[in-house]
């Protein structure tokens, strides 16, 4: 998802209910949220509320997965679901996943685990 100067706001609410996986983002194999010049990104997820397990608000999975700005702010807010036994994280970034700032800008990550499972 490429922009030049024009701010990227992605906003978002996971589903309810069994079953595993209800993470409202996910960026798997390579996915990449760039703002190339003066822009902005802005992310707000909530995952679902989940009776399994897997409700991150945000995962990035890995393998290249990127969130970056050239010159402008990241601000990201994640809460992770309700209900989930396990991964009820806000925001997971796993081994090869990116969120950088190449210019001027700052990089403001905010995450609430959900609970009442294992969460970060």
């Amino acid at each position: 998802f490429p922009s030049h100067d024009i701010p990227i706001q992605i906003i978002g609410q996971g589903g309810t209910g069994g079953g595993a996986s209800k993470q409202w983002l996910r960026l798997n194999n390579g996915i990449q949220i760039i703002a190339n010049t003066n822009g902005s990104i802005n992310i707000t997820a909530n995952a679902g509320d989940n009776f399994s397990i897997n409700s991150a608000g945000i995962e990035l999975t890995g393998g290249g997965d990127l969130i970056s700005v050239r010159d402008g702010d990241i601000n990201i807010t994640a809460t992770g679901g309700a209900f989930g036994t396990a991964d009820n994280d806000g925001l997971t970034l796993r081994s090869g996943s990116r969120i950088e700032s190449l210019g001027n800008g700052d990089i403001n990550l905010i995450g609430f685990a959900g609970g009442p499972g294992k969460g970060d």
